[in-house]
This record gives C-alpha cells, structure tokens and sequence, in this order.
C-alpha cells in the first residue's frame, strides 16, 4: 500500500525487510525493482528483476517490468527480448505490446513495427495513427506482399476509429 501511495522509502524498506528473511520471494524482488525503477536506479532495478524471473519465469508481468528498466538503461536488445517473453506468456498484456511499441520507435526499426503494430491492434484497433505507421513501415521495408497481408486489412476505415 505504502508503494501505491507514493511513500516510495516506507515501501522500499518494506520489500527489504522481507527480502532479508526471505531473499528469493518473487513479489517482494519484481516490487523492489520496479520501485527501484521508478526512482532512476535501473541498474539496482534490472538485477532484482532478473532476480524475480529466475525464480519466477513464467510471469510476464515481471518480464514486462525488467524490458521497462532495461529501456531506461539504453539496453534496447535485452528489453525486446523481454517484451517478447512477456508477450508469449500474456498475448493479452497490453502494456507489454506498449512497451514493444515504445522499443520500435526508439530502435527506429521498422522489421520491430511490422512485428508489433498487428499484434498491438488486435488489442486496441482504435489506434488509427498505427496503421498509417505500420502502411510507412511496409513501404520502407519495400513489403508489398505485408501490405497486401497486414496493411490493407487494417488500413479498411473502422467506423469504430476516431482519425
């Protein structure tokens, strides 16, 4: 509750205090490094996020969180790694497909786009702006045949879509 609230010391010390007893607790280590995060110290952050996934693989939350702390820390090859991990265990975690995104923009790579773009939109299709990006990223990429497979489908105009 402490973290929730923003009482960001009360809450680390918390997950500490459990940690010493119990140093390999899952909820405690993903806890603490995303709070480590969230204070600018990715590299604490990252270490007890590996942590919480070694002893906890098949969470995608926490192979989420580690791609976030690995983004801050500029190491964009270990964070894509992470989001797909993430993504294989949840296909339905959006914030995982966010952060995938986030990984494409910040990459500029368009092979990252058209790999995340569709699998974004079949969770939140009324992100109209994508689907112009995933058109420019297939045409970049000289991918006629994606356009034909991927694009056109989702460039149709969905009444459901706000332009």
């Amino acid at each position: 509750m402490a973290h929730q609230n923003g009482q960001l010391d009360q809450a680390e010390q918390i997950y500490r205090s459990i940690l010493s007893e119990q140093p390999d607790q899952a909820a405690s280590l993903y806890l603490l490094g995303m709070l480590l995060h969230e204070t600018q110290r990715n590299s604490q952050a990252i270490a007890c996020l590996e942590k919480a996934q070694s002893h906890c693989r098949e969470n995608a939350d926490i192979h989420n969180g580690l791609c976030v702390a690995l983004m801050a820390a500029g190491e964009n090859e270990k964070a894509i790694a992470a989001v797909r991990e993430a993504i294989r265990l949840n296909p339905d975690l959006l914030q995982a497909y966010e952060n995938y995104l986030n990984l494409a923009e910040r990459c500029d790579d368009d092979e990252l786009r058209i790999e995340a773009i569709p699998a974004y939109l079949q969770l939140n299709p009324k992100r109209f702006d994508l689907r112009a990006r995933l058109h420019q990223a297939c045409l970049k990429l000289g991918r006629n045949e994606r356009i034909v497979a991927a694009c056109v489908k989702l460039l149709d105009p969905d009444p459901n879509c706000v332009p």
